[in-house]
């Protein structure tokens, strides 16, 4: 695309840690990255507590950049006619109040995953977007990596390893052992399932839901299985099982918050003729590998220039600028469909938020 880039002007709430992330990735020269349509400024950052603590943000994670406000408050910020469209980097159960409240302000909204606490809120939020017609989109930037795209090509159209068999993938991180820990409280959304699991059960959608043969078919069944913390009550250790008939695909998700997931493979993608690995990273993935029967294994690298948060944005900033209001990549029946999974998950591990966390307003 010839002529000057589209440039699309960011507000941020909640300066947290993936927030950090974010705004540095997004402040990254697109170039970078070989990007040259479109581009990124953070104009405002908000915390709902000080806009001393938003100015913190700001000085720590993007020092010598001119221009960037502090507010004390989301709705200063949302009252910025400044900012074309905000980042919602809050915890999980805030994501729905806080995408409602940017809806309703007229903002284009990328909320983090998962997009809700539940599959009722995800829709409220498709519908409050469609009312005032703006851009909602969830940040699952594991859909929009290079490497993903590649290996969706290397499935469907190339059909490297044959007809596709099983879909294995996991996430673990350790986190403290300290029910003080936002991963431990429910009132947060916390444990492995909506924080890490969300991960793996996409890479189920990517490969299963999205295979052409499936028909954007949802999983005949889902079944789970989950140790939980017997303090808190949430799970510490959940394991899925999904079923796509269609495409005679058995698909696993598994997501643990007592350790470190092996970095040899993250995600098996079995095929008749052999398998694709993806090592090292579950959510970010930079590299795979392909092993085909009786073949030497060879390896696709696609380097990442930063965390990555920049794919997704980038994509975010075309749909705003054609005018779209909704994803094609990550569109929003499929942040329902992760919803209505977890949703499943939930019930069947019995893993329970409090109300006041799972309520639909407005």
């Amino acid at each position: 695309m010839s002529g000057s880039p589209f440039v699309l002007r960011w507000g941020i709430l909640g300066p947290g840690w993936i927030s950090a992330h974010f705004i540095k990735d997004i402040l990254k020269d697109p170039k970078t990255r070989d990007v040259t349509d479109v581009t990124h400024l953070c104009v405002a950052v908000a915390s709902s507590s000080s806009a001393e603590k938003a100015q913190q943000f700001i000085d720590t994670n993007a020092p010598g950049v001119a221009g960037i406000k502090a507010f004390g408050s989301y709705d200063k910020l949302l009252a910025d006619k400044d900012v074309d469209s905000v980042y919602i980097g809050v915890p999980h159960s805030l994501h729905y109040p806080v995408a409602k409240l940017a809806l309703e302000a007229g903002k284009h909204v990328l909320v983090e995953k998962p997009m809700t606490i539940n599959a009722k809120q995800a829709i409220h939020l498709a519908e409050i977007a469609k009312a005032n017609n703006v851009y909602l989109m969830e940040g699952a930037w594991t859909r929009f990596f290079p490497t993903t795209f590649a290996i969706q090509k290397a499935l469907f159209e190339d059909r490297v390893i044959g007809d596709l068999v099983t879909v294995d993938a996991v996430l673990g991180h350790e986190f403290p052992k300290d029910r003080s820990h936002r991963i431990y409280d429910p009132e947060l959304g916390g444990g492995a399932l909506l924080d890490l699991g969300v991960y793996p059960i996409n890479w189920s959608l990517i490969l299963c839901y999205n295979h052409p043969d499936n028909k954007k078919t949802a999983p005949a069944s889902v079944s789970a299985s989950a140790l939980m913390d017997k303090i808190s009550g949430v799970d510490e250790q959940t394991h899925v099982t999904m079923m796509w008939p269609r495409i005679n695909v058995i698909s696993t998700a598994k997501a643990y918050i007592t350790a470190d997931t092996s970095t040899d493979c993250r995600v098996r993608i079995t095929g008749t003729l052999g398998e694709i690995v993806v090592p090292d990273v579950t959510e970010n993935p930079w590299r795979y590998i392909v092993r085909l029967l009786g073949q030497p294994e060879y390896v696709v690298e696609n380097p990442i220039p930063g965390h990555g948060l920049f794919y997704e944005a980038d994509q975010f900033a075309r749909d705003v600028r054609d005018g779209k209001k909704e994803s094609e990549v990550m569109p929003l029946e499929e942040s329902v469909l992760v919803q209505k999974i977890t949703d499943e998950v939930r019930e069947q591990i019995k893993l329970k938020f409090p109300a006041s966390a799972e309520e639909v307003s407005g």
